[in-house]
């Protein structure tokens, strides 16, 4: 039996998810200058 789990589907995310995921990283960005 073959294993297919290591192959990811070629497929694009929705434009939301990219969105929340931008947003994301401006939050935990402007944390970590806040730290410093």
């Amino acid at each position: 039996m073959t294993s297919d789990r290591n192959e990811l589907p070629a497929h694009r995310n929705p434009p939301e998810v990219d969105r929340v995921a931008a947003a994301q990283a401006a939050v935990a960005a402007r944390r970590a200058r806040a730290a410093v």
